[in-house]
C-alpha cells in the first residue's frame, strides 16, 4: 500500500504562514521544479488507472462462486499482471512523492501564496486520496484513510484555502464507514451479495475476513466494529449469498 509522505517542514511553514511572513523571490525556480512533480504525478495516475482495471476485473472473479478452468486462468494471469504493475506503481510513487516533498517544502515556506505552491498541494491532495480509496476498498482500512485525508487537508488550511471538495467528501465517507452503526446494520437483509452489503457497511478490514467450513459449506465471515466497541458479524455462504447477521454488545 502506497503511502503520501508527509512533509518535514510542516510545523516551519505553519509558523511562517500564520506568523504574516510576506513572499518574497524564492530561492529555487518553482515553476521548473513544479514540471518535474507534474510529469511524474502523470505517469502515477496513469500507471494507478491501470492497476485500478486489472483489479476490478479481479473483484468480479473473486465474487463468483466458483470459476470454470478458463476463469481461473484468467485470474491467475490477471494477479500475475497486478502484481507486476502494483511494483511499477510504488517505484512511480516513491520517485513523485520524493521530488513532490521536495518541492512542497519549499514552496510552502518561501512562497505559500505562489500559485505553483497551490498547484503543488493539489496534487499532494490527488495522491492522498488516490491512496485513501486503495485503503478504504482493498484493505478496508478507513482510519488510515482518514489520517491520509486529514493530514493533505491540514496543509491547506495553513496557509488560509480551503481544501478541494472532492477530498472534504471523501474524507467524510471514510469517517460515516469507519465505524458500523446499528442503522447501516439494520439495513443489511439477507439474500444479499457481498457487493451489496459491502455498499452498506464498507469493505471490511482485511485482516476481519475470516473462511472456515461448516457442515462441508464454505462460510465468509466479515466482522466489523462498532464506535462503542461492539463487535458484528456478516456471514456468506458459499454462493457469496448473505445467510445471517450477529450483533454483539462489548463487555
Amino acid at each position: 500500500m502506497q503511502t503520501p509522505r508527509l512533509l518535514a517542514g510542516l510545523l516551519v511553514f505553519s509558523f511562517l504562514a500564520c506568523g504574516g511572513k510576506k513572499d518574497e523571490a524564492p530561492k529555487v525556480d518553482l515553476a521548473a521544479q513544479l514540471a518535474k512533480v507534474k510529469a511524474l504525478h502523470s505517469q502515477h495516475l496513469a500507471k494507478a488507472e491501470q492497476l485500478r482495471e486489472l483489479r476490478t476485473k479481479l473483484a468480479a472473479l473473486r465474487d463468483k462462486p466458483k470459476l470454470d478452468q478458463a476463469e481461473m486462468e484468467q485470474k491467475a494471469q490477471l494477479e500475475e499482471e497486478a502484481k507486476a504493475v502494483s511494483k511499477e506503481l510504488d517505484k512511480i510513487f516513491t520517485e513523485g512523492q520524493n521530488e513532490l516533498a521536495s518541492f512542497l517544502n519549499v514552496a510552502l515556506n518561501e512562497a505559500p501564496q505562489a500559485p505553483e505552491t497551490l498547484e503543488g498541494l493539489k496534487i499532494y491532495a490527488e495522491d492522498a486520496m488516490l491512496n485513501a480509496k486503495d485503503y478504504m476498498e482493498e484493505a478496508g482500512d478507513y482510519r488510515k484513510a482518514v489520517e491520509l485525508l486529514e493530514t493533505a487537508q491540514s496543509y491547506f488550511q495553513s496557509i488560509g484555502v480551503s481544501a478541494p471538495q472532492e477530498l472534504v467528501s471523501l474524507l467524510d465517507q471514510a469517517k460515516k464507514f469507519r465505524f458500523i452503526t446499528k442503522e447501516r446494520y439494520d439495513q443489511v437483509k439477507k439474500g444479499m451479495t457481498k457487493a451489496e452489503v459491502r455498499a452498506i457497511t464498507g469493505t471490511p478490514l482485511a485482516l476481519n475476513v475470516r473462511e472456515q467450513e461448516v457442515k462441508g459449506q464454505k462460510v465468509t465471515i466479515w466482522i466489523f466494529r462498532s464506535e462503542e466497541g461492539d463487535l458484528v458479524s456478516f456471514f456468506f455462504d458459499q454462493k457469496g449469498k448473505l445467510y445471517s447477521k450477529d450483533w454483539r454488545k462489548a463487555s
